[in-house]
């Protein structure tokens, strides 16, 4: 079992040794048909920047809905081709 060591609210105050904290995992790929820009691009592993490069030359298909751009996930079966 690993230890951490944190700090009290006032400096130089020392509240002992701590369990480590258990790493968060990744949350499971959506059942929605609409999935945003970082699903998107946690799914296909490149960044939100390049899912909204893809939308703006037309490459993938996208949906502005209440301020957020979404993906039908059915064009994601056929991949977008690179740049």
């Amino acid at each position: 079992m690993a230890y951490t060591v944190e700090r009290g609210p006032h400096w130089g105050q020392w509240k002992g040794p701590q369990p480590a904290k258990e790493p968060k995992s990744k949350p499971p790929l959506p059942s929605s048909p609409y999935w945003r820009v970082s699903e998107v691009a946690a799914f296909l592993r490149v960044t939100p920047g390049t899912i909204y490069r893809l939308i703006k030359k037309g490459n993938l298909k996208g949906l502005r809905i209440g301020g957020e751009w979404r993906i039908d996930k059915g064009q994601l079966d056929e991949r977008p081709e690179k740049d």
